[in-house]
């Protein structure tokens, strides 16, 4: 019986079978699978936010062609069919085998939202709880329903991350997310923290208007393969992403961790090397950073800065999630706070599914990357529609 049709004593009759909060690649990636499955999805959130309005206007995607966009729901939405739109067919096939530039990925995700058939609620939720049954969802602009199942694919916005030694600076400091912010500084004395691909991103972006010094703890790391794994072996963990679930934690994590690491696309190497960018190799704990007079003084570089961009990444867990209720982080908590799931990425609370960044304990590193929205998208709908 359909379970619109059902609803005995003490059981709320949900508004829609699937809610699916976050409408990034994950999310829209799940969604469209659904829907292609004729399960009733409503799906919350600003499409594609992080690539649209969080990320600089030079950026560049790690992944290359093969590994990016959309990968659940109709085909036709893929980025390879896509691409044979938008340049002559003689050149198809070598653009699949790049790394796409910022502004046609932009252009790709633009074209997602234009052609879905999900249409996506332009709205973040701000609870989430389980009663009679079903779960309530309720949105910042006061939209509330109830949704038999739930999808979580919220992606990094609500884990962005500052070192101790960067908080309690106040507006002195911008983390990368907010990139409007960051694109936005001019004359000034900055300081850019960080060892990956937004940290480069930042120090050329900002360069030629202000000074610049960039401090990073680690060796930089210009890849020339997929994240600097060999490409058999960045694809051979993604075709066998459905498996990690099945090794010791110790296994999955050794796995990931090549997979995790900063590292800078090569092309930036030489407009680095151009640039007027002052490079710092130390740790922001032992800078010695203070407020002095408006403006955050370093004393081991001796050096005072009008504003630090903080491109120190973000750290991922259920904590960090504000709109879950007390009753389901209570219910989801773990010693290492990522929620345990099973083989279709169902948590410890049945009906509530986790995908992307929070599923990386439990499905290892690809579900940091949008092709492992392919395994999330199915393991869910085989769940949905059993």
């Amino acid at each position: 019986m359909p379970w619109q049709a059902v609803c005995s004593r003490g059981m709320l009759l949900p508004d829609t079978d699937v809610a699916v909060i976050g409408a990034g690649t994950y999310g829209v990636s799940v969604a469209l699978a659904l829907h292609e499955r004729g399960i009733e999805t409503r799906l919350y959130g600003r499409p594609f936010s992080l690539w649209l309005d969080h990320t600089l206007p030079n950026f560049s995607l790690r992944s290359d062609a093969r590994s990016s966009g959309i990968h659940g729901g109709d085909p036709r939405l893929s980025f390879a069919s896509w691409l044979q739109t938008a340049v002559p067919a003689k050149d198809v096939r070598a653009w699949l085998m790049r790394r796409i530039p910022g502004p046609m990925f932009r252009a790709y995700l633009r074209s997602v939202v234009e052609a879905m058939p999900v249409t996506a609620v332009d709205d973040h939720v701000k609870v989430l709880a389980q009663e009679g049954g079903a779960f309530r969802v309720r949105t910042a602009a006061g939209e509330e329903i109830r949704a038999r199942r739930v999808v979580i694919a919220t992606g990094i916005q609500n884990h962005t991350y500052l070192p101790p030694a960067l908080r309690g600076l106040g507006r002195r400091v911008i983390h990368s997310w907010d990139a409007d912010a960051v694109a936005a500084v001019r004359d000034a004395n900055v300081l850019v923290v960080g060892g990956g691909q937004s940290a480069a991103e930042a120090s050329l972006l900002l360069a030629p208007a202000n000074r610049v010094t960039w401090l990073h703890r680690s060796r930089l790391d210009f890849f020339n393969e997929p994240l600097g794994l060999p490409t058999p072996v960045f694809y051979g963990a993604f075709v066998l992403s459905k498996q990690m679930r099945h090794l010791p934690v110790k296994a999955r994590t050794a796995i990931g961790e090549p997979f995790l690491k900063p590292t800078i696309v090569p092309a930036l190497r030489p407009r680095l090397r151009r640039a007027d960018v002052r490079c710092v190799r130390g740790d922001v704990q032992d800078a010695g950073l203070e407020r002095a007079n408006g403006r955050v003084r370093a004393a081991a570089m001796k050096e005072a800065y009008d504003r630090i961009v903080a491109c120190t990444g973000y750290r991922i867990g259920l904590r960090t999630l504000p709109f879950l209720s007390d009753g389901l982080q209570r219910s989801l908590a773990t010693p290492f706070d990522q929620p345990v799931l099973d083989r279709h990425f169902e948590s410890r609370v049945p009906g509530l599914y986790f995908v992307g960044g929070l599923a990386v304990h439990a499905h290892g590193a690809p579900q940091r990357f949008m092709f492992g929205s392919r395994a999330a998208s199915e393991g869910v709908v085989q769940a949905v529609t059993a």
